[in-house]
């Protein structure tokens, strides 16, 4: 199944309130653009109250989402422990700490990884991605061979992304490679959008 693109609505990093500033600039959603997408529709105001407090729970503002739905009424349904996980999970992502981020969904989204082709190479070949910039060449190889021996008969596309990710081991300096693209950090942020993606669509599945 592919999904829809999230593009940039997509969370910033946050730890109870605060937020980073280094993923601000790129991935940040402003609570402003709901407000404005609602307002030109005659939205009930407990709907209202449910889409903001939906935003603030998928974009990882915790403590933001537990005042407003005192505020609003609203009993709060969903785990806060799970929020706190979930912006450990994008943090991860974020700073190309995959494996950090594979072992969290692993914990709290199993499902994910296990049933999702999607998600589940994306995250591969990036893992792959951060050996390679780490210049852990064995190891890279090693984890290739691993993951290509369990999925690649599954899925062969698995086997054309992580060819192209291991030429770049071909060159002494990756990054000015006909391949470097691979290493830009904007793969980090699709990795983090689709991951966002899904697991606020899990939360309605």
């Amino acid at each position: 199944m592919n999904p829809a693109n999230p593009g940039a609505h997509s969370p910033s990093s946050h730890r109870g309130d605060s937020v980073s500033s280094s993923r601000e600039t790129t991935t940040r959603f402003p609570l402003d653009d709901w407000m404005e997408a609602v307002e030109t529709e005659h939205v009930p105001r407990s709907d209202l109250n449910q889409i903001v407090l939906d935003y603030l729970i998928n974009a990882g503002h915790k403590d933001a989402a537990v005042k407003f739905a005192r505020e609003a009424g609203i009993v709060l349904t969903v785990d806060v422990g799970l929020m706190d996980n979930r912006v450990k999970i994008l943090d991860a992502a974020h700073d190309g700490r995959i494996a950090d981020c594979m072992k969290l969904l692993e914990e709290t989204s199993p499902d994910l990884l296990e049933y999702n082709m999607d998600v589940y190479v994306v995250v591969m070949k990036q893992m792959l991605l951060e050996l390679i910039r780490e210049r852990k060449i064995s190891e890279a190889l090693q984890y290739a061979q691993d993951v290509l021996a369990e999925k690649g008969a599954e899925d062969p596309t698995l086997l054309e992304d992580f060819e192209r990710a291991l030429a770049l081991l071909a060159f002494d300096k990756p990054e000015e490679s006909p391949y470097g693209d691979l290493l830009d950090l904007s793969k980090r942020e699709e990795v983090l959008h689709l991951i966002w993606f899904w697991l606020a669509l899990l939360r309605w599945m």
